[in-house]
């Protein structure tokens, strides 16, 4: 089980068809930026919801994210069609339980850990800007991943 610690997520209108898209442009963006011991795979995972009293479970497909040395811990990316806009969902996520995590980080983890998360996240919005311009609709991102941060 993977516990979620910080999202971020956008909706992008005109691009619901643009899944393969949007996770190819990130590989290449990692690919590119060349972050050390960055890995990342396309996964499937069944996702449990609740709505309306409802208890549904469907398979979805996740970008995941990982980097070597960082156990425990992954960015995990979704892009899932709503209507006509693509919703994009990013967590930084722990095998751990959220209470369970070291209360203190080590100033040397704690810089790893931010440049990760910097890279992966501005990775992530870059292609998300890219395929809104793609399908003529620009998106407007908050750029920043200050919030993503504050968990460290």
């Amino acid at each position: 089980m993977s516990y979620s610690l910080s999202e971020w997520g956008c909706i992008l209108d005109g691009a619901q068809k643009q899944r393969d898209l949007l996770f190819r442009l990130v590989q290449d963006k990692l690919g590119r930026r060349e972050p050390p011991g960055v890995s990342w795979e396309l996964r499937e995972k069944r996702t449990k919801t609740k709505w309306m009293g409802l208890l549904s479970a469907k398979k979805r497909e996740f970008l995941e994210i990982r980097m070597k040395g960082v156990k425990g811990y992954s960015i995990d990316t979704s892009a899932d069609p709503f209507g006509n806009t693509l919703a994009v969902h990013s967590s930084l996520c722990s095998d751990y339980k959220p209470e369970l995590l070291p209360e203190k980080v080590s100033w040397e983890d704690q810089t790893v850990l931010e440049d990760w998360t910097s890279v992966v996240f501005r990775c992530i919005q870059e292609a998300c800007t890219d395929v809104g311009q793609e399908v003529g609709t620009p998106a407007k991102l908050k750029a920043e991943t200050k919030g993503i941060l504050s968990i460290w």
